[in-house]
């Protein structure tokens, strides 16, 4: 039998005990995670309260061929350079200006085909009651056959119907003669425009965007604590960065009766008069509301504190820190925002006052962790 040296033996207990005080070491539990939080408050708006705002046209339509065929012309205007161009997206135009025009040789073979088809329908049709009004005479003296009679009104009426489908074709060649020009329904400027001479187009393929922008509506979004304040009819003030030192009054034409269902908020529309069309489609403005003196001021929290939910588009969300069993715990929770104030951004819906919401160390927390907050914060 063989025999192990003593010191082999130490040297196997010293390293089973180096193992158990590894696995010991293992099991500490992992430091929270600091943050740093600010209390929810209400903004200091003693004037009221600034809404961004996007302002579109008060009319825009998408202009589409009714007939299809290849483009041969589109309106041109006078370039910057003096030479003549095609019409671009920023062009003025006027009602009945003709934008576009089809080959109109396509359609003017079918209506000359129309045309003539109506002409011998008619001489027909002339020929078949001269036939019918003798056959009338003949047979009310007793000197025509019932037959005869019945075959001569039978004629006339056919022919009578054939000259009314003749007459029907030669409009309908006409009409698509007229639609193969594309003309302004109203005086406005170009949006867009998606053809080029000499392109086939189909019937319903849309060429033109076009807007009338000498009144523009100012659209933005308000919570349902400023609904009761809000009337059809009431005038407000609109500014733009875009046009520094100018205001601009419009009277609310348009409130939404129910809210958005994924902002929670209401759609309220402000018709502005531009007859100078200053204003711009897709311009960015602010909406002044003057605030009742018996609401409370919007809340707001830091830019900082906004985050975007893990795994999701669009939205906004703030980490709120609670307490639970004596221990600060961070839930992740939805906030609708409002315009920003300087580093600070009104929150429309989600928070209340005096609540904690994370604004620093949001990006390492998930919702429901255990954290340590920092002292000495607000």
């Amino acid at each position: 039998m063989s025999r192990h040296p003593r010191g082999t033996i130490i040297g196997l207990v010293v390293s089973v005990g180096m193992l158990f005080g590894c696995g010991q070491e293992s099991t500490v539990a992992r430091p929270l995670t600091p943050v740093t939080v600010h209390m929810v408050e209400r903004a200091s708006a003693p004037n009221g309260t600034r809404y961004s705002a996007s302002l579109s046209p008060l009319t825009q339509v998408d202009l589409a061929f009714k007939v299809g065929g290849y483009v041969t012309d589109i309106h041109r205007v006078s370039g910057t350079d003096g030479w003549m161009r095609l019409i671009q997206p920023g062009d003025r135009v006027q009602k009945g200006a003709v934008l576009a025009q089809l080959r109109v040789s396509d359609y003017q073979v079918k209506l000359n085909q129309a045309k003539s088809n109506e002409t011998d329908a008619k001489a027909n049709f002339t020929q078949a009651k001269l036939d019918f009004d003798r056959a009338q005479n003949l047979f009310d003296t007793h000197s025509l056959t019932k037959a005869d009679y019945d075959a001569a009104r039978a004629r006339y009426e056919s022919a009578q119907a054939k000259l009314q489908g003749a007459i029907e074709s030669r409009k309908e060649a006409d009409i698509s003669v007229q639609d193969s020009t594309l003309k302004a329904p109203m005086d406005g400027v170009i949006l867009k425009r998606n053809i080029e001479v000499g392109v086939l187009v189909a019937a319903g393929t849309v060429a033109f965007g076009m807007a009338d922008t000498s009144v523009v509506k100012v659209t933005f979004g308000v919570p349902d604590i400023t609904m009761p304040h809000l009337t059809l009819g009431h005038t407000l003030r609109m500014t733009t960065e875009a046009i520094p030192g100018v205001e601009f009054h419009g009277q609310i034409t348009k409130i939404d009766p129910s809210a958005d269902p994924s902002s929670r908020v209401f759609q309220v529309e402000v018709k502005i008069v531009n007859a100078d069309n200053t204003l711009k489609p897709g311009m960015i403005a602010a909406v002044d509301l003057p605030r009742d003196p018996d609401s409370p001021s919007p809340m707001t929290v830091p830019l900082s504190a906004i985050v975007r939910p893990s795994g999701a588009d669009k939205g906004y969300a703030v980490y709120v820190v609670e307490s639970q069993h004596d221990q600060a715990v961070v839930h992740l929770r939805p906030v609708v925002l409002g315009p920003v104030l300087g580093n600070t951004v009104i929150v429309l819906d989600g928070v209340k006052p005096g609540e904690a919401v994370v604004v620093k160390g949001a990006a390492l927390v998930v919702d429901g962790e255990q954290v340590h907050v920092l002292q000495g914060v607000s």
